[in-house]
């Protein structure tokens, strides 16, 4: 599947623009509710992401402090966890596959990588991240299961095999001079569709 990049440029602006107040710039929104956890001394310790899968309406938080990924129903119910420790340590992305695999981009001794646990947290495999991609702070995997690892060291997204083998390189923001691309900060990547979604700061 030959995915589009879509860059959300997210600026910093000092102040609001002549004529608009704060209020009129703001998305009216409704608070829902918390995801809680069970019992008194069982908290997040710096969550990293927030990830759904629509298909079975559940909401998978990587725990980085706590090494665990937490999975809730819609409903914000804890069903599961399980730890990464053991194989990655700490999570710092997650993101669901079509077969309901879940992908969590987790650190070794040897730099990052992506781990793949079935839908009950067992772990499966280790797709390895190419030695030349030196800081990933991200993963998606689309509809057909292609994963995409986010660059940040060199402002790119890498599709991978299982393997870890680079099938296709996508740059971001090629045409800014070195300057101005040490200063990008990326977000965290979201694929709907046919489309890859990345927040970028300037």
């Amino acid at each position: 599947m030959v995915l589009f990049l879509a860059f959300i440029l997210m600026v910093m602006l000092t102040g609001t623009v002549s004529g608009q107040s704060e209020a009129d710039l703001s998305v009216p929104a409704e608070y829902i509710r918390d995801l809680a956890l069970p019992g008194s001394n069982n908290h997040f310790l710096r969550p990293a992401r927030i990830t759904v899968d629509r298909s079975q309406n559940e909401i998978f938080v990587a725990d980085v402090g706590n090494a665990r990924v937490l999975v809730f129903d819609e409903r914000g119910t804890l069903r599961f966890e399980f730890s990464t420790a053991a194989q990655c340590g700490s999570p710092i992305d997650v993101a669901i596959g079509p077969e309901g695999h879940i992908y969590v981009l987790g650190t070794q001794s040897g730099g990052r990588d992506i781990f793949v646990y079935d839908y009950d947290g067992l772990f499966l495999r280790t797709t390895a991240v190419p030695d030349s991609a030196a800081d990933i702070v991200g993963v998606a995997v689309d509809a057909a299961g292609e994963v995409y690892a986010l660059d940040q060291a060199h402002l790119q997204v890498l599709c991978l095999q299982n393997n870890g083998a680079v099938v296709r390189r996508f740059p971001i923001l090629a045409d800014l001079d070195d300057s101005a691309r040490s200063e990008v900060i990326l977000g965290a990547p979201v694929i709907s569709g046919d489309v890859l979604y990345l927040p970028v700061s300037s």
